[in-house]
């Protein structure tokens, strides 16, 4: 994947086969702002939509567990982009090597709100440093 867009601050993605768990992230990221949000299943749907050339979002939260070469890849690329990532259970090991906050579950709307909290400062910071 080649980073030619910068990250959508309006898009979202949540990347998780949990129905339920989808609308859970995707209602906390309404309440931050953000417009559109996309649902991907797995991480080999996220490879393709980002081969594709999709938008990218400005944040990404992730449920991958175990090893998963693509999630690493994936994770990496979106890191790479500038893409700010929550995952969530799965590897904390992952998430320290692609600088990703990590979110362990059972988790309340309370860890989900706090974590997607930093890393929309954390972006914000990234991009006019003069406004942290």
């Amino acid at each position: 994947m080649t980073a030619r867009t910068t990250p959508d601050q309006t898009l979202g993605l949540v990347v998780t086969p949990n129905f339920v768990e989808a609308e859970d992230i995707t209602d906390a990221l309404q309440r931050f702002g953000f417009v559109e949000i996309v649902h991907c299943r797995s991480a080999t749907e996220v490879a393709s939509l980002l081969e594709q050339g999709h938008r990218l979002p400005s944040l990404a939260l992730l449920s991958f567990h175990g090893e998963d070469k693509v999630a690493d890849h994936v994770c990496k690329s979106l890191r790479d982009a500038g893409v700010g990532q929550i995952l969530i259970n799965g590897d904390a090991h992952r998430a320290r090597n692609v600088d990703a906050v990590f979110l362990q579950r059972p988790y309340s709307d309370q860890d989900l709100d706090l974590c997607i909290g930093h890393a929309v400062q954390a972006i914000r910071a990234a991009r006019d440093p003069e406004s942290a």
